[in-house]
């Protein structure tokens, strides 16, 4: 397949919008200009026929339901100018009882009384119901009303349409009632109505034109540039806004979109600031062990306790490392679940504490637990440690050497809630809804495990279904906390 015929395949698999919009009010219209052309000149004489019929029968069936009614005279007037019919009612001596005309053509005012004897006669042997056309095209009347009929009436162009109806009344009288109603040739109207046709297609298709123009081009335009965008976002771009439309769809397509960049470009961010962080904190580790097991093999008495001592510390925090970020994937793919059971919540913190003091003492750093009760919690033993263990080494981390950390349980009703305090350099405002999020302090935080400590602890805390959250005062120090339901 050729390179144009690629494209006239492709266009005529999945045409543009603009020309979708097109076709679509094209078949519309002329679907409308059929329905139009089918009424108003193809059917109309055999849709005015019909209507004509139908109203003289239902005059007839009307008048018979309300033979006796006090008002009769009256009801014969209203549906004769009503439907333009002429109406007739007789008694079996052949008077008139009620009458009406509208056409300067009736027939049944015409008839003599011989014939309107003989319409008693037929009808009554007919079944009480008697209609035909008096016209050339039409059937012809029956044999015995035939040559005294056409006789007295020639054939005419114009049909004239004659019920007649033999109804009882209360009193046990028959009367009969005739109902005439004349079909008009309508072949100047319809020749009228063709070419009013005409003009009304030419318009119609010249609208229609017009409209899906307008239509393609107010909808594919802003598509068609939010499809030019998107392109530059799947190359990279993510500092992109996304045009709004003027409806309501396309400006939730490109709100959407426009949301979708954005969180693109802080995935981005995260994603190369996570590469610069793990780089850097794998790094420190390797470079130290490497490079004092090279002293240690190439110079003469530097084989020694202390720097092997090194080498073993780097290796246990470049354990600490991988363990920590192996803790956080699995914690945030959700392949963890809790080992819940009752946990003793402050001999759980006495002895972290207790463990922590040990380690800070060369530091002279004060760190000190305050408890008014033994509490207990329902929840993974382990995994509570590491939060605790997590915020305790963060708070020490920020408050330096001769720092103060102060760790508080508090009874609240049903719930402990469980403060570790600093006295460190606070956390501005700004960065207060970032510092969960891994690898966001790690630099600033340098003593901090690989800059996921907080990350395991919100994931953990998550996981418990835990309140938490941190105060800050730049230059006074931060407090960070959790609350969990009592056992």
């Amino acid at each position: 397949m050729t390179g144009e015929e690629g494209v006239l395949h492709r266009f005529l698999r999945c045409p543009p919008i603009r020309w979708k919009i097109f076709a679509f009010l094209a078949v519309f219209v002329a679907a409308l200009l059929l329905i139009l052309y089918l009424l108003q000149v193809v059917f109309l004489d055999e849709i005015y026929r019909a209507i004509t019929i139908q109203s003289v029968k239902d005059a007839s069936l009307t008048l018979a339901e309300h033979i006796d009614d006090q008002d009769l005279d009256s009801l014969v007037e209203q549906i004769a100018w009503r439907d333009q019919l002429c109406v007739r009612i007789l008694d079996e001596s052949g008077q008139d009882l009620y009458s009406a005309s509208t056409l300067h053509n009736c027939v049944i005012h015409s008839l003599s009384p011989q014939i309107l004897h003989q319409q008693w006669q037929w009808t009554r042997r007919e079944g009480g119901m008697l209609e035909f056309f008096e016209t050339t095209d039409s059937p012809a009347p029956p044999e015995r009303m035939e040559e005294d009929f056409l006789r007295r009436f020639p054939p005419s162009p114009v049909q004239q349409l004659i019920q007649t109806r033999l109804v009882q009344r209360e009193d046990g009288s028959q009367v009969l009632v005739l109902v005439n109603g004349v079909v008009t040739p309508v072949n100047a109207t319809v020749s009228t109505l063709r070419v009013q046709f005409i003009w009304i297609a030419v318009f119609l298709l010249a609208a229609s034109l017009g409209m899906a123009l307008l239509l393609s081009r107010l909808i594919s335009r802003p598509i068609a540039a939010i499809s030019q965008r998107a392109k530059e976002l799947a190359r990279g771009n993510y500092g992109l806004t996304f045009p709004s439309g003027g409806c309501r769809e396309i400006d939730d397509l490109s709100d959407t979109l426009t949301y979708a960049a954005g969180e693109l470009s802080k995935t981005e961010n995260l994603r190369q600031e996570l590469i610069a962080n793990v780089s850097h904190d794998l790094r420190t580790p390797l470079t130290m062990i490497a490079g004092y097991g090279e002293m240690m093999r190439d110079i003469p008495g530097e084989n020694n306790r202390e720097n092997a001592q090194v080498i073993v510390d780097e290796a246990s925090r470049l354990t600490q490392l991988v363990n920590d970020m192996l803790d956080l994937s699995k914690l945030r793919s959700g392949t963890i679940s809790l080992d819940r059971e009752v946990v003793s919540l402050t001999q759980t913190v006495r002895d972290i504490v207790l463990r922590w003091n040990k380690l800070v003492e060369p530091q002279r750093c004060r760190l000190t637990f305050q408890a008014e009760e033994e509490l207990s919690i329902l929840a993974d033993g382990l995994k509570l440690s590491q939060v605790i263990y997590n915020l305790i080494g963060n708070a020490i981390v920020h408050s330096g050497p001769q720092g103060e950390v102060i760790v508080r349980q508090l009874r609240r009703g049903d719930q402990v809630l469980l403060q570790v305090a600093d006295n460190g350099p606070g956390i501005p405002p700004q960065q207060l809804p970032l510092i969960w999020e891994r690898y966001h302090t790690s630099r600033q935080t340098p003593g901090e495990v690989g800059g996921l400590g907080l990350a395991i602890v919100k994931a953990v805390l998550d996981l418990h279904g835990a309140q938490y959250g941190v105060e800050s005062v730049v230059g006074q120090g931060s407090t960070f906390w959790f609350q969990l339901p009592l056992a």
